[in-house]
């Protein structure tokens, strides 16, 4: 039985994965400060937006967008213009569930 596989755009993962995710499942990326988890989550939904046609949402509990808008730019990632193209929604919240930043 081949299991469909969602590809991440990034090609050494693609390949290190067989192919990509198992459609369907969750996947969690954790580790301390500083380890990528932001960049890796952002470069997925990046590309899912520019290569695949996918939408997508990108929820922090801890991150202002501005910082993430600002460290975006840095790997040539216009966040701001795929929300105003409705492919994108960052939603900036607290596990209180208190919304912060103006563009959440």
């Amino acid at each position: 039985m081949r299991v469909e596989r969602i590809k991440s755009g990034i090609p050494e993962l693609d390949e290190m994965l067989r192919g990509g995710f198992m459609k369907g499942d969750a996947v969690l990326v954790a580790g301390p400060a500083g380890t990528g988890k932001t960049t890796f989550a952002l470069q997925y939904i990046v590309n899912g937006i520019t290569q695949f046609g996918e939408n997508g949402v990108y929820v922090t509990f801890e991150q202002l967008p501005d910082q993430i808008y600002r460290d975006a730019k840095n790997f040539g990632w216009d966040l701001r213009k795929m929300e105003d193209e409705d492919r994108l929604r960052l939603v900036c919240t607290s596990p209180l569930g208190r919304r912060m930043g103006k563009h959440s």
